[in-house]
């Protein structure tokens, strides 16, 4: 019993391991500048590890271009642009860059992740490939001792795999020999890379959605694959085991019914009262000189709410460098302070992003209601309305009906939040300079 959960523990983190590489690549790009000794980081240009160099330690590198030709007698934790693995690693290999090619021994573990995977004709990988990419190649000749997981976008196996292969992908094929089991979660889509992807360092072959087996693979076990279409079989591929085909559908987005729309409005319709209602009670003057700068200087207040959004955005960016950067530098050097900082940082982009959803959300639609419930007592000749609140009920009404428009609500939607967003960034700037002029010293001639 302690045997079966023990494995079964081991297999679930093989699949954890995965996610956690690709969590953990832009961890290993920021920490690639900072220098140190042989068992310690060390950005440079060029790392090259000749044939006859023995390193009787773990190896750290980080740098443009990773070169082994030699031994490393431990753990190779690396990360570059291009990585070639030619030498002998006796521990695991750990790696994350834009090419990483495996032609050598590595005596353990695999656990890389980068743009295109290459696993060699002589690769000699004693145990698991925990790999992350757009392409894994798998070239005829190599082994893999252990199981192979793969998420990314394509793969071909023409290798042998001992074990296991586990992979997640939307082309697989598999060429090669996978002597144990086979269990995929494939597609049905042709990929291309997005226009601003770097272009790979070697040809990438392209290979068709959904899974093949050609006519010279190889399954020692069961195959269970999940796709929207029954894979590929080439005649002469020998399967051993059972096959399973989990289809899957296309999911249709649910029409929702009409009265879902309403309550939604009405709801909408609620919390900007509500709120409004808050608003007004304890900064009873504040919306109005909001409306009233929406309403003197648009442009600028359009403007302005485009600036606003960017400088968030750029905010929350900056806190998660920041903090990245934090803690390498305290696992490298105080690690005791990383889960505080860790801490720290969440906190901040928790709170930032939740104020600028809530003032972006509701303080432009509460704007926008009271000067179209103004507007409507004006046309009404009721230049005395009896209270705010009903004539924030009223513009509130206007609101939600005009933004429930198809196409045009989206249009002023988008809009009322630029002019708010603008509105509120001018009166801040207004109010901080005329504090400033307030607290400066009158000065005095003699």
């Amino acid at each position: 019993m302690e045997k079966t959960t023990r494995l079964r523990w081991k297999t679930q983190w093989k699949r954890i391991s995965l996610w956690i590489m690709v969590i953990l690549v832009p961890l290993l790009l920021v920490v690639s500048a900072i220098p140190g000794r042989a068992n310690e980081w060390k950005g440079e240009e060029t790392v090259i590890i000749s044939p006859q160099d023995v390193i009787n330690d773990d190896f750290y590198r980080a740098a443009q271009t990773i070169t082994i030709d030699g031994r490393i007698k431990g753990d190779a934790v690396i990360a570059a642009k291009r990585i070639t693995i030619n030498g002998t690693i006796e521990g695991d290999l750990i790696a994350a860059g834009q090419l990483i090619t495996v032609n050598g021994s590595v005596n353990d573990d695999i656990r890389m992740a980068g743009q295109v995977l290459i696993i060699g004709q002589s690769a000699r990988i004693k145990d698991d490939v925990i790999a992350a990419g757009y392409s894994l190649d798998n070239q005829a000749g190599s082994t893999i001792g252990g199981n192979l997981d793969y998420a990314g976008a394509q793969a071909t196996i023409a290798g042998t795999v001992n074990s296991n292969l586990r992979a997640v992908t939307n082309g697989l094929k598999v060429v090669g020999t996978i002597n144990g089991n086979v269990d995929t979660i494939v597609g049905d889509e042709t990929i291309t890379p997005p226009p601003f992807w770097p272009k790979p360092l070697e040809s990438v072959p392209t290979i068709p959605p959904g899974l093949t087996l050609a006519s010279s693979a190889k399954v020692g076990g069961e195959l269970v694959y999940r796709s929207t279409q029954v894979a590929t079989l080439e005649s002469g591929a020998t399967l051993a085991g059972k096959v399973t085909h989990y289809p899957l559908e296309h999911p249709e987005r649910p029409q929702q019914p009409a009265q879902a729309g309403v309550v939604f409005h009405l709801q909408r319709l609620a919390a900007i009262v509500l709120l409004g209602w808050l608003l007004l009670r304890f900064f009873p003057h504040w919306p109005q000189e909001i409306g009233a700068i929406a309403q003197a200087r648009p442009l600028p207040a359009l403007g302005c709410g485009i600036v606003s959004i960017a400088a968030v955005i750029t905010s929350i960016i900056a806190l998660v460098i920041g903090t990245i950067v934090a803690m390498a530098i305290l696992g490298l050097t105080v690690p005791i302070l990383i889960g505080p900082v860790f801490g720290l940082g969440f906190l901040s982009i928790f709170a930032l992003s939740l104020g600028f959803a809530l003032v972006a959300g509701f303080i432009p639609d509460i704007v926008a209601s009271l000067l179209s419930g103004q507007w409507f007592m004006h046309q009404l000749q009721r230049d005395q309305p009896p209270n705010r609140l009903l004539t924030l009920a009223i513009g509130a009404s206007i609101f939600v009906i005009v933004t429930a428009i198809p196409v045009l609500g989206g249009i002023v939607n988008v809009l009322v939040i630029l002019l708010g967003l603008g509105a509120i960034w001018l009166w801040g700037r207004h109010h901080s300079l005329c504090e400033f002029s307030r607290s400066r010293p009158l000065m005095t001639t003699a």
